[in-house]
């Protein structure tokens, strides 16, 4: 499926390229988009690109958690960086490279974080890999950060533990 296939109003905002929506409209427009269409694997008709790349495409983040949020999408649709080709896992790191001196050309210390969860969307779409860039800023993950956080009995990942459960 890909933007000429939609035909809901609804979701017209999505393909203003240089629209900023609010978390809440951004909310509403995925769970109002059809099954089978990722408006990741459709970046050309629906994100405002800062570069493209071979593999990949540096965008800004149509609804942003913080200002000069932008992040790396493949244009190839997986869900986990760990499912990246061989030429995506290459051109990876290059990329990363690229938006990190962007970042610091312009005065601003990025923090990376990585979004990798394999999780389904409402309407059963698997989620694509993206990665988010922003300027580290005081506090930027304090509506994430869970209090207690540090509570927890690393051993889980030890081979030996696990294979005992």
């Amino acid at each position: 499926m890909n933007a000429a296939e939609i035909t809901d109003v609804s979701l017209r905002p999505l393909f203003d390229r240089k629209r900023r929506l609010t978390r809440e409209e951004y909310r509403q427009i995925l769970t109002a988009l059809p099954a089978g269409y990722c408006p990741f694997c459709d970046w050309s008709e629906t994100q405002y690109v800062l570069r493209e790349f071979d593999q990949w495409v540096w965008i800004v983040n149509k609804s942003a958690y913080w200002r000069f949020h932008t992040l790396v999408i493949p244009k190839r649709h997986f869900s986990s960086f760990f499912d990246s080709n061989p030429a995506e896992a290459v051109e990876y790191h290059q990329v990363g490279r690229y938006v990190t001196r962007m970042y610091q050309i312009n005065h601003l210390e990025q923090a990376v974080l990585s979004h990798s969860r394999e999780r389904y969307t409402s309407n059963g779409r698997l989620v694509h890999f993206h990665q988010h860039f922003a300027p580290e800023s005081e506090g930027m993950l304090a509506p994430t950060l869970v209090p207690d956080a540090n509570h927890w009995d690393p051993s889980v990942f030890i081979a030996e533990t696990v294979l005992e459960h």
